[in-house]
């Protein structure tokens, strides 16, 4: 079980790598939903295959809860691609990789209408980790990072953290992770595609279409996985593995961007995922607890 999990850091490198390709797209001149597109594209035609080859079908029982999770995951996706162009990718993906606290956002509004109970322990590692965005966002305001591109990167999380739970929910009610997957790639890639048509698509050259390649094929094997992570894996060390995504934006914005980071900012990234390993791995823990009580 544990072995599986070490999918999750090859999943969470990938995810890294698709971040580093977009950037280095929007650097190109291709636009945020171009990038959008060809980054989901790929992931669904390989999707739509491999349910044609397990025999699955599209149709679902939930379709409002698909249209739900497909519209929040469509803009998380938008969200970390514009972050990606307006500031440094290590600074970009640590606000994503805010979701796991959002997440626990989520979880303790669901506890005021239902029987679950959310540690309060829980709770405080999240005010810790959004702490910690404070301490990212404010040198990096002074040094070009606008307000609105500081608020997508912090909306990037929040958007992250529903699609996570729009997942979970999902899951839970038996659908199939590739159906789940296949759905959010055909949004993306129709969303993309419309919005693409206002901003102007890129002209086509052998660099363009290495690039494209390389985010497709990138993020729709990280999502494979990460995927199979969850499913095989021990869900607690895919919880501390899943932010290995800040140390490798780090290297990538070093090796390919010559980024550097403010002290206070590195200070701050460490909160971030120090708080959301802390609040994720208490919050697993507690939910196996319950389970097994269930069981007994």
């Amino acid at each position: 079980m544990v072995k599986a999990s070490f999918w999750m850091l090859v999943g969470i490198f990938l995810f890294s790598l698709t971040a580093a390709l977009a950037k280095v797209m929007a650097s190109e001149g291709f636009g945020v939903w171009e990038i959008v597109f060809w980054r989901s594209i790929v992931g669904c035609l390989f999707c739509a295959a491999v349910m044609r080859r397990k025999g699955l079908s599209l149709k679902t029982r939930y379709p409002v809860r698909y249209v739900v999770r497909c519209t929040v995951g469509t803009v998380s996706i938008a969200l970390s691609v514009y972050t990606l162009t307006v500031m440094p990718i290590a600074t970009a993906q640590t606000l994503t990789s805010t979701g796991p606290l959002w997440f626990c956002v989520f979880l303790a509004i669901a506890a005021l209408f239902t029987a679950y109970r959310l540690d309060k322990v829980v709770l405080l590692a999240v005010l810790a980790g959004f702490g910690g965005v404070l301490l990212i966002l404010r040198p990096d305001v002074s040094q070009g990072i606008t307000t609105t591109a500081a608020l997508a990167g912090v909306l990037s999380g929040l958007t992250s953290g529903g699609a996570d739970f729009m997942i979970r929910h999902l899951t839970h009610k038996g659908e199939p992770g590739e159906r789940i997957v296949f759905y959010i790639m055909l949004a993306g890639s129709l969303t993309g595609f419309l919005f693409a048509f206002g901003d102007g698509w890129h002209d086509v050259t052998a660099l363009s279409i290495a690039l494209l390649l390389g985010v497709g094929f990138s993020a729709t094997f990280a999502q494979i996985a990460t995927t199979y992570a969850w499913a095989k894996g021990h869900s607690l060390v895919n919880a501390v593995f899943s932010f290995a995504e800040i140390p490798f934006a780090l290297l990538f914005g070093i090796a390919l961007f010559n980024e550097t980071i403010d002290l206070v900012a590195l200070l701050g990234m460490a909160v971030v995922a120090g708080a959301g390993i802390f609040a994720t791995v208490r919050r697993l823990k507690a939910e196996q607890r319950a389970s097994a009580k269930g069981r007994a």
